[in-house]
């Protein structure tokens, strides 16, 4: 069995006050490594990661995990407020179950998102995985992403995972996967998105089994994990 977590981490920069105040950075690294360690995911897609957490991550996971290359989107053409310190995904593996075969940030799109893609493998099977973070504003633009990451998965023969933000609970969004072969391994009525209630956070598989235990989030509050996001997961039987 192997299992599958995804997470958007919150970007320090974009932190809001909470309970009247503003965490830490180090209040909350201390927060989500110890909920990564309780997740015990064996691959880990992580979302809104700075270079500054990406190198904590590192120092507190070495042993534990193989880390990809952070995939940071490109702000150049963002508008002036929704730039922020540089920010973006990252994957981990888990090196007792399985290894990082292979880590690039991809630009399949010009609004600058960045498709964390990897080729791992676990349980003697190799992968391919995107972790995604879809725009946060405009639906369209978000739709035209998701059909530039399905685009580059057509030539893909063996199993495809795609993981992370999607930014959205939107029947077209899920229709656009399921018409490429993707079947979805959340539920569909989880909230993932503290703050707001939405179900924005999901994880698809192409050429996969059928999850043994349906994708569920972890409900706790940003005091306790240190983000606005519940993390997601599932374990794949099968494999």
């Amino acid at each position: 069995m192997v299992r599958i977590v995804t997470w958007n981490v919150l970007a320090q920069p974009l932190i809001e006050p909470c309970n009247g105040r503003i965490h830490t950075f180090e209040e909350r690294c201390t927060r989500i490594e110890a909920m990564l360690r309780e997740l015990g995911g064996d691959v880990v897609f992580l979302q809104e990661v700075t270079p500054r957490h990406w190198k904590q991550l590192r120092r507190a996971f070495s042993e534990t995990y193989a880390l990809g290359r952070l995939a940071c989107h490109d702000q150049t053409d963002w508008p002036d407020w929704a730039r922020s310190t540089d920010y973006g995904n990252v994957t981990l593996v888990r090196r007792a179950t399985g290894r990082l075969l292979r880590c690039n940030a991809e630009y399949w799109h010009s609004s600058g998102t960045a498709y964390d893609t990897c080729t791992v493998s676990v349980a003697d099977r190799t992968i391919h995985t995107i972790n995604i973070h879809l725009d946060s504003e405009r639906h369209k633009l978000r739709q035209k992403e998701l059909r530039q990451c399905i685009r580059a998965t057509r030539d893909d023969t063996g199993p495809v995972l795609i993981a992370g933000d999607l930014n959205t609970d939107s029947s077209s969004t899920h229709r656009l996967l399921k018409s490429a072969g993707f079947r979805c391994m959340s539920s569909p009525d989880q909230i993932t998105h503290s703050i707001d209630d939405k179900t924005i956070d999901w994880i698809y598989t192409r050429g996969l089994p059928t999850p043994s235990i349906r994708a569920s989030t972890i409900s706790v509050s940003l005091y306790q994990c240190g983000s606005d996001h519940y993390p997601v997961l599932t374990d794949l039987g099968g494999l």
